[in-house]
């Protein structure tokens, strides 16, 4: 119980102590280039919008006040923007948005306010995937179909032979989960879960999938 009391009174000192920082003076100018690049391909990613956002000290963590300054990434990727203090934020973030057809797991950067920083934003593009699926012997419709970017078709029908169009990440291992609920538990899964490497960079694939969902493995 003392222990429990302890950890709680560390808890409140930290978010007090956090609760208590005070806003960056104003006029303090921070010069921010980069570059923005598909990791995947090593080519550059034109047009990227790219924000810097101002945020205010919250009780549990900072509150987003407002974007202060934006500008987009060039025809070679890189970008250069300028940026002063107004004196209401205690955070500043640089915050990169390449949108939809991209993954990345970059959000936004914290900022070293008045020291000119360089910074390399990275994601992935999504290439298509044009996807037949012949299945057989579903016996509780849909199936559904998920890739990393998540859920991307529900197929409906015993038996049904179509064509889904969705997004796949080229030149590297994609999982594509198959993905019925249980006939006797709606609580378990019946999956299969196919391993594939798209290799190239074409802007289409093409590939048939026969499924039988009657036989995938049950998942709990």
């Amino acid at each position: 119980m003392q222990r429990l009391f302890r950890d709680i009174g560390l808890l409140l000192v930290i978010i007090l102590a956090y609760s208590c920082k005070k806003n960056i003076e104003a006029g303090i100018k921070t010069n921010i280039s980069g570059t923005t690049y598909d990791d995947n391909s090593q080519q550059p990613i034109p047009n990227v919008p790219i924000y810097i956002n101002e945020y205010t000290t919250g009780f549990y963590g900072p509150i987003f006040r407002a974007t202060i300054d934006s500008t987009k990434s060039g025809s070679d990727g890189n970008f250069n923007i300028s940026f002063s203090t107004t004196g209401h934020g205690s955070e500043y973030r640089i915050v990169f948005q390449p949108g939809d057809d991209f993954l990345t797991f970059q959000n936004g950067i914290i900022l070293n306010v008045g020291k000119d920083t360089m910074i390399r934003f990275s994601a992935i593009k999504f290439h298509v995937l044009k996807a037949r699926f012949q299945i057989t012997q579903n016996p509780n419709p849909p199936l559904r179909v998920s890739t990393v970017v998540g859920l991307q078709a529900s197929v409906w029908g015993t038996n049904n032979d179509t064509t889904v169009f969705m997004k796949i990440l080229p030149n590297l291992v994609n999982e594509i989960q198959f993905t019925i609920t249980n006939v006797d538990s709606p609580s378990i899964y019946n999956i299969q879960l196919d391993t594939i490497n798209f290799s190239g960079f074409q802007d289409t694939f093409n590939m048939v999938f026969p499924l039988v969902p009657e036989n995938f493995p049950i998942r709990r």
